[in-house]
């Protein structure tokens, strides 16, 4: 997605690490060829209306960044972040493995999210397995 929006000659993007800590210092710098700061912020896009973002296991915090600026929302195809996900290696473990289950562990402790998604919630719950379909690494990517 980085790559994607720095094919643009006004745009500079931040990876994700480097938004989340960016961002929750409140220093980003636009490099003088470029107009437009672009960040990668997938685990913090749904929070933009909260006061202050955030996720469990992550140590950066930003306090009210957003202030109505235009944005631009890449969407991918949920089949494939959910492999980038499996596949991403963060050591040992998976992306999925060091961040994405700790970050629904603690979604899930939020009486807002599980409102919202009670029905999904409910089959997860009922199921036999313990990892949820959505987040089983498959070795492939959808074609």
């Amino acid at each position: 997605m980085r790559l994607v929006l720095e094919c643009h000659p006004e745009i500079a993007c931040l990876d994700e690490t480097n938004s989340y800590r960016s961002l929750s210092n409140l220093k980003a710098t636009v490099p003088r060829s470029k107009t437009l700061l672009g960040f990668k912020i997938p685990r913090w896009t749904e929070q933009l209306h909260e006061a202050t973002l955030g996720d469990f296991g992550q140590t950066e915090t930003a306090a009210q960044f957003y202030d109505g600026e235009p944005l631009i929302f890449l969407l991918r195809d949920v089949r494939d972040t959910v492999v980038s996900m499996c596949q991403l290696r963060m050591g040992r473990q998976t992306w999925m493995d060091v961040a994405g289950r700790p970050i629904l562990d603690s979604k899930l402790r939020q009486p807002e999210f599980r409102e919202r998604f009670a029905r999904e919630i409910a089959l997860l719950e009922r199921s036999t397995n313990p990892t949820p379909p959505s987040a089983r690494c498959i070795g492939k990517t959808r074609r």
